[in-house]
């Protein structure tokens, strides 16, 4: 999923497509869903080098936001306490948010 959507953030950014022309719909309501976009592909590189630091954090990244597990879930998944899981949740929004700027909804 997390590749997906990171190729169509890369697709809707080329030059070919407006290079992030923002669209107007007839009635001049900008089309997109939320008044503060965030850059996908920025995303896409602050995860790979969380990676590159965690592969643990970066997948419990992928679970809970692209896969939209809870964390008892996510905990489960990676086979580790839920309350582990939650801790590593914190370390990794702290690495987002420092690679990122800063969060609109840090839940």
């Amino acid at each position: 999923m997390r590749q997906i959507l990171v190729d169509r953030a890369r697709r809707r950014l080329s030059d070919k497509r407006g290079n992030d022309v923002p669209h107007v719909t007839l009635s001049g309501i900008n089309a997109t869903a939320s008044d503060a976009p965030f850059d996908l592909v920025a995303v896409e590189r602050a995860l790979t080098e969380l990676e590159g630091l965690d592969v643990r954090l970066a997948r419990l990244v992928e679970l809970h936001v692209f896969a939209g597990m809870s964390m008892p879930e996510v905990a489960n998944v990676l086979a580790v306490a839920e309350r582990t899981a939650f801790r590593d949740w914190r370390k990794a929004r702290a690495f987002l948010i420092s690679h990122l700027g800063t969060a609109e909804n840090p839940q």
